[in-house]
């Protein structure tokens, strides 16, 4: 229920942004950057870890852009037991996500701003013993500071990753992202 909830809302506050957004004219229409941040697995406490990755997009209006994003959740070692024989097995997991979708922004002036981003996600989950794919809606919702030619995001992100078993999880990361536009 939560997990739609937040869905939900991350996708009406992209539309609205798309529907009212007029924003300075981006005299450079093309952008690279680097983002970081922090994810978090709502559904266990413990389950946080670094996200790093790389992004890049082209400026369609003033206030509306296409853009594409590849991450990697941070590697994780776990230990499992094995409750028939008590033995312990060690093993390693990471998530990697891409992204392509419809980024929209909002200015406040010449240097902040809102923005927020709405498109398909693609996440893959690996471990030492299967890997399973998901293609599902990704969003996510920010503030962002123009300096020059460089822009500043700092944005709250949902991001769905298949787990173990079939099963899904919804994480919710942290990202501080510094773009070019070139």
């Amino acid at each position: 229920m939560m997990n739609s909830i937040i869905s939900t809302t991350l996708i009406l506050v992209t539309i609205l942004f798309s529907a009212t957004c007029m924003a300075e004219n981006e005299t450079k229409p093309w952008y690279a950057g680097v983002s970081v941040g922090v994810m978090n697995n709502k559904n266990t406490v413990n389950d946080k870890g670094a996200m790093y990755g790389l992004l890049g997009g082209y400026h369609l209006t003033e206030w509306l852009s296409v853009e594409a994003e590849i991450s990697k959740h941070n590697t994780v070692k776990k230990r499992f037991e094995d409750s028939y024989s008590n033995l312990y097995v060690d093993f390693t997991q990471s998530n990697e996500f891409a992204f392509v979708g419809l980024r929209a922004t909002k200015p406040l002036g010449r240097i902040f701003g809102f923005t927020a981003r709405l498109g398909a996600g693609y996440t893959r989950y690996k471990s030492d013993f299967e890997q399973e794919t998901l293609v599902n809606i990704s969003s996510a919702v920010g503030m962002s500071w123009r300096i020059k030619n460089y822009k500043i995001t700092y944005e709250i992100q949902q991001i769905k990753y298949p787990e173990a078993n079939s099963q899904e999880d919804n994480y919710l990361g942290v990202n501080l992202s510094l773009r070019y536009n070139f």
